[in-house]
């Protein structure tokens, strides 16, 4: 089956051992992935619904563009950020309607709302098996203990996990079927600090949003897709590339969410 593959802006930079990892398991196990490398960051949480909202619009279209039904992500936030903006955009037409004709006609783009939005964890689960995933691990991880972390927006809020409260625990199963123990520990659902210490605020369908600003939408969703759309692509150094990315070098890396940040500022 194929994915539209979101690696996210994390994956190359503060954890560059993600992008290569995920490809290469995914090579392994057969899941083939067609990665999205003309659309933005997600928002992570930083910019606002009014502002993140257009933009993850804009990458559920190019998704549909392709032909494909699913949004693989690595990256907990990206899976919460985005599973957020897809059920508003998925439940409310008169929402979605208005953020085609508003953001994306001007592209030619319009989201139908077809997609969705799954983390590559959900996926082994649901889609790959346990058991087939078993089966392909070649050095099972005897003798290491590992501590799950979870991070908070791939577990809340409930309609993240879409009733499937067993996705809580998906972590704690992978990390049995490739060998190794699990050692449980109460911070494996904590999130970690905002950038720059900030206090952010719960909007009312729970995510993230600084109230700053907030009525520049237009303005900073057209500066936010130029200035993100151009992740860095790194190779992996082994195994099958994603569809696209094969002879591609890494580009410059996007602006940051603190650059971003810096334009909701009075």
């Amino acid at each position: 089956m194929s994915y539209a593959f979101y690696p996210g802006c994390v994956s190359r930079g503060g954890c560059p051992e993600l992008y290569p990892s995920a490809v290469k398991v995914a090579a392994r196990i057969g899941l083939e992935l067609e990665e999205l490398t003309d659309v933005g960051c997600n928002g992570a949480g930083v910019l606002s619904r009014e502002v993140s909202d257009p933009i993850n619009a804009r990458t559920f279209a190019k998704a549909e563009q392709r032909g494909l039904s699913t949004v693989m992500t690595i990256c907990s936030t990206c899976t919460g950020v985005m599973g957020q903006a897809n059920i508003k955009l998925r439940e409310d037409p008169a929402y979605r309607e208005r953020i085609n004709r508003e953001f994306l006609a001007d592209e030619g783009l319009e989201y139908r709302g077809t997609v969705a939005v799954k983390h590559l964890l959900w996926i082994l689960h649901e889609e790959h098996g346990l058991e087939r995933l078993k089966a392909a691990v070649r050095r099972p991880l005897r003798g290491l203990k590992v501590s799950p972390f979870y991070g908070c927006y791939i577990r809340r809020p409930d309609a993240i996990i879409e009733g499937k409260p067993q996705r809580k625990q998906y972590l704690e199963r992978v990390i049995e079927a490739v060998g190794a123990e699990v050692v449980d520990f109460g911070g494996k659902v904590l999130r970690v600090p905002d950038p720059d210490g900030e206090r952010a605020e719960l909007d009312g369908d729970g995510g993230r949003a600084y109230r700053r600003g907030e009525g520049q939408g237009r303005r900073l969703y057209g500066h936010a897709v130029s200035t993100l759309s151009s992740q860095p692509r790194r190779r992996p150094a082994q195994g099958r590339s994603p569809k696209g990315s094969a002879d591609r070098l890494a580009d410059p890396a996007p602006a940051s969410a603190h650059r971003i940040r810096s334009r909701l500022q009075p």
